[in-house]
């Protein structure tokens, strides 16, 4: 039986275990926050990562660039001084060149 070239690459990957193959948020916390957030995340390359935090209705209350690669699996950032901030809902959104996620936080 012929062996698909793809089938055989790609268990030779999962072999040599290479990684992450895409960009993906692993935790994020506190949540609920009070002014400090971290985001964890695993990425295969460099590249520059855009957060943004929006109030509920779109306004920016925080936005900050990271350089991220695959050693650098972890940032935080101050979203602003807790007492600025109301509580209430939050949508963090992290932004790469080709792929967006957006999740809820939540504001004591």
């Amino acid at each position: 039986d012929a062996v698909d070239p793809a089938v055989e690459a790609a268990e030779n990957d999962e072999q040599l275990n290479l990684g992450p193959v895409e960009f993906a948020i692993t935790d994020f916390y506190p949540n609920p926050f009070e002014d400090l957030v971290t985001l964890n995340f695993s990425t295969p390359q460099e590249e520059n990562m855009v957060v943004r935090v929006l109030d509920i209705v779109g306004n920016e209350v925080y936005n900050g660039v990271f350089c991220i690669n695959e050693e650098k699996s972890e940032v935080s950032f101050l979203i602003g001084d807790k007492d600025r901030l109301n509580s209430g809902v939050y949508l963090l959104r992290v932004e790469l060149e080709d792929k967006v996620e957006t999740l809820r936080l939540f504001k004591d």
